[in-house]
């Protein structure tokens, strides 16, 4: 069960957390105060894992396979867009898919439909990393900007950030130090497809990692990398994305102007989805979303990841029912689109296509055209959790 997995991941909270609608702003997580920032060198394990195989039988259509249709099969929508007829996704063009209607449409307008609307087909495994795995658990799949590369987390007790060059061919290997410490885990990837701004314009990509041996509260992180895209400095990110003890911070969203981040007040009951502006002096305040059939989400860990500019979040949570209780702590995505402020719109909406009734979901992420969702779920004969995608449409 998710709830499981999740305490790998964050040993000392094992308990549910409260409900996030009490409070809208936390005191001290804005405070400008922080310890001085960790930072160390080292060079990065680039080499792929020893043990990983070609075993991929994926069917991605790259923009280069694809042909355009004939003009006379083409139509111009109300943004002027030409829309190729189509039956499946893999009718379209790079950036596309298929609606309901037999149309093909830009992917970048999952920020703005409606939530019945939003919908994707048939998952298939990421086959060349799973077949590598044995008793982990494989968490939070993260692309790498717009090509094969990924980044994501096994989790076996203690947390470790892989990456592959190729996800389709190999399974790669551990990113290497200086984000890897071999006394510590490392979780939450974070890749933006952008330039930083604000405090943290000097980072290209961000992770979790507990404190010490002693101390298991997790700290948000910024790597800076070399030109071959491997991390070369790491530092403690500043507050508000930190604050001083007894608070945890993990599982780190991020878009242009705005970060989303789970927080973990005393290591007990108190924790809540948190967001706040990238600029020096900025406040966190608590995203107060609501789940069907109008139940507050108040996970343990929500695992946000949100669109570049910031107008809609994925959520991983467990479906509630009429009385908000959850019989089978299964757990599922939704998409919640936001305001300029980080706040929900409208009552989450449950992902369409990728919902199994045994099983879980969790860890959701988008590619960087918003077609491919790439997930985590327990699907498996075994029940381990493995990697997935799926392609917006049918």
């Amino acid at each position: 069960m998710m709830s499981g997995i999740s305490a790998l991941r964050n040993v000392p909270f094992l308990m549910a957390a409260c409900c996030t609608w009490a409070c809208n702003v936390l005191v001290g997580i804005g405070d400008p105060q922080d310890r001085p920032d960790a930072s160390s060198d080292g060079a990065r394990d680039g080499s792929e894992g020893g043990d990983a195989r070609d075993t991929s039988t994926s069917n991605h259509v790259d923009a280069a396979d694809v042909r355009d249709a004939p003009d006379a099969l083409m139509d111009v929508d109300a943004v002027g867009e030409r829309d190729v007829r189509c039956s499946s996704w893999s009718d379209c063009g790079a950036g596309r898919y298929c609606d309901d209607l037999g149309a093909c449409r830009p992917c970048a307008d999952i920020t703005t439909v409606d939530d019945l609307d939003v919908r994707f087909a048939p998952p298939e495994p990421l086959q060349a990393i799973n077949d590598n795995a044995g008793m982990e658990a494989l968490r939070m799949p993260r692309l790498r900007g717009d090509g094969p590369a990924l980044l994501y987390v096994r989790d076996f007790f203690a947390t470790v950030i892989w990456e592959t060059q190729n996800f389709d061919r190999n399974a790669g290997g551990p990113i290497g130090t200086p984000v890897d410490d071999p006394d510590l885990t490392e979780s939450g990837p974070v890749v933006p497809t952008f330039a930083m701004q604000g405090q943290l314009a000097a980072y290209k990509w961000f992770f979790d990692r507990n404190v010490s041996k002693t101390d298991k509260r997790r700290e948000l992180f910024g790597a800076a990398i070399d030109t071959d895209g491997g991390a070369t400095t790491i530092s403690r990110l500043p507050a508000p994305f930190n604050a001083m003890a007894p608070t945890s911070q993990f599982s780190f969203a991020l878009a242009r102007e705005r970060a989303w981040w789970m927080v973990n007040l005393d290591g007990m009951l108190n924790t809540y989805l948190v967001t706040a502006p990238l600029q020096q002096g900025a406040k966190s305040a608590v995203v107060s979303i609501n789940l069907p059939p109008g139940c507050p989400l108040h996970e343990f860990d929500a695992v946000p990841w949100v669109t570049p500019d910031g107008a809609m979040l994925l959520v991983t949570a467990l479906q509630r029912d009429a009385s908000c209780s959850s019989p089978d702590q299964r757990t599922d995505i939704f998409r919640v689109r936001l305001d300029p402020t980080g706040q929900p719109l409208q009552t989450a909406g449950l992902i369409q296509g990728i919902d199994q009734p045994t099983s879980g979901e969790t860890d959701a992420s988008l590619s960087a055209d918003l077609c491919w969702l790439y997930f985590a779920s327990d699907r498996t004969a075994d029940k381990r959790f493995r990697l997935f995608r799926s392609h917006r449409g049918r």
